[in-house]
């Protein structure tokens, strides 16, 4: 019983954290700010209003239009105007991975306190420290798995 609880918390909640995401709008000049300071490092994935997609690297947004370069090395700038694109995705790996180890961390404690609270006293309890402490260890490490595979993602919205 013990085991099936402890997996079931686990799994309901690591799935929770498949992808963090922060959503900014174009026309927001603090946002475009902040945006600003994710896409001068990021890689871009562009959606436009028809539904075709590109990817672009150091990507500005500026009032009316957005530009990006086609290649790592700034040799094709694209300029289009802001009623073009739909948005922009921008995945951070880095903070995926934090995120990612929190939430597992709080998987870990969480079923932790189920354990120990459906317990009986004296041995049931070690045991189920025991289990806890194994179910933490793995939710912080598939947390971690998770935040670098999904990453954490700043979305552009126009």
């Amino acid at each position: 019983m013990l085991y099936r609880t402890a997996f079931g918390v686990l799994l309901g909640v690591l799935f929770l954290n498949t992808g963090c995401s922060h959503t900014y709008s174009a026309q927001s000049s603090s946002d475009q700010k902040v945006i600003a300071r994710f896409a001068a490092v990021y890689k871009a994935h562009i959606q436009y209003v028809d539904g075709t997609r590109a990817v672009g690297y150091r990507l500005q947004v500026d009032g009316d239009s957005t530009y990006w370069f086609a290649d790592r090395e700034g040799t094709q700038r694209i300029i289009h105007p802001n009623t073009a694109l739909k948005r922009i995705y921008l995945v951070d790996r880095g903070r995926g991975i934090f995120d990612g180890l929190a939430a597992g961390a709080a998987v870990g404690a969480g079923t932790t306190a189920v354990l120990i609270a459906q317990a009986d006293s004296g041995y049931g309890a070690i045991g189920a420290m025991s289990i806890g402490a194994v179910t933490s260890i793995f939710s912080t490490s598939l947390g971690l798995v998770i935040g670098l595979v999904v990453g954490s993602r700043h979305i552009l919205v126009y």
